[in-house]
């Protein structure tokens, strides 16, 4: 298996037949997703934002026509489950969509696992959000892919850190004892033993929540630069293109300097010369 992420350039159905009768369906949200995978202060602000500014992104679906658990209550069913905008099908139902089919992958689960994450690099996660996510992608890699128990959080960690925006230790953080090594079982049982051994049990929360804050702040400052890398993509882009139009240019520019002063057309001499002010070329009769 290999796990290092690609961009994920998804294909968009554009037939309008299709389109009405996925637009008639429900999308489906597994039941391990309660309302506490999710930003309740985001969900409650998508309606003040859609009276101001409308809908500016759809819900992005994925589709798979030939999903196995196509009709099932199963996280690893992706067919009319939104990898991107979940607040928004709970803030508003009707909310508009797009849909993106995943059938010509290899693997359309862990194709629809890569786009989630891709687009959730733009929003912040709860930690619920976070453990559930990952732990669906455990379980789909123990049960459908068949890696060595003790391996998946591993596995998880180059699978989601090479696409950015989240950390070794909070992947660590978040997946489950289960599917750790030996080493990682041990570092997370010696610091529970320390929490159950403290005398001061408030500052052993204290801390722990530091730490918890301090992987947050983490995740938010590798998002900003996930965004920042995309900008600074699209600046580069622009660039090259102003360049290459301006060599364009030049070289017409060169063009018409090696044309001769004068030449004659029909026993009338003429001349032509680039007006600098005016930015225009000038052909006059001598």
């Amino acid at each position: 298996m290999t796990t290092k992420a690609t961009t994920c350039y998804l294909k968009k159905i554009e037939d309008p037949e299709i389109i009405q009768k996925l637009d008639n369906e429900l999308l489906f949200i597994p039941s391990d997703e309660t309302p506490q995978t999710y930003d309740i202060e985001q969900v409650n602000g998508l309606p003040i934002s859609e009276s101001v500014v409308g809908q500016l992104r759809p819900i992005e679906v994925a589709i798979w026509f030939d999903d196995p658990n196509r009709g099932n209550d199963s996280p690893n069913r992706i067919h009319l489950r939104p990898f991107n905008g979940r607040h928004r099908t709970k803030a508003n139902p009707n909310w508009r969509r797009e849909y993106y089919d995943l059938s010509g992958y290899s693997d359309p689960i862990l194709e629809y696992f890569k786009a989630r994450h891709h687009f959730d690099l733009q929003k912040n996660r709860t930690a619920d959000e976070r453990r559930v996510y990952i732990k669906e992608i455990a379980d789909y890699f123990f049960n459908r892919l068949h890696i060595p128990e003790h391996e998946i959080c591993q596995k998880i960690t180059e699978f989601l850190v090479s696409q950015g925006g989240i950390s070794a230790i909070t992947v660590s953080r978040y997946c489950p004892d289960n599917y750790k090594d030996p080493a990682q079982k041990a570092n997370a049982q010696h610091i529970r033993s320390i929490h159950d051994k403290s005398d001061d049990h408030s500052s052993t929360e204290a801390l722990k929540e530091t730490l918890r804050n301090k992987e947050d702040e983490i995740d938010k400052l590798n998002t900003k630069s996930n965004k920042l890398q995309e900008e600074n993509h699209s600046y580069q882009n622009k660039i090259e293109s102003m360049n290459k139009s301006f060599v364009e240019m030049q070289s017409m520019f060169n063009k018409i300097l090696s044309w001769p002063t004068e030449k004659i057309f029909d026993n009338v001499r003429v001349r032509a010369f680039v007006d600098p002010k005016e930015l225009k070329i000038v052909i006059e009769r001598i």
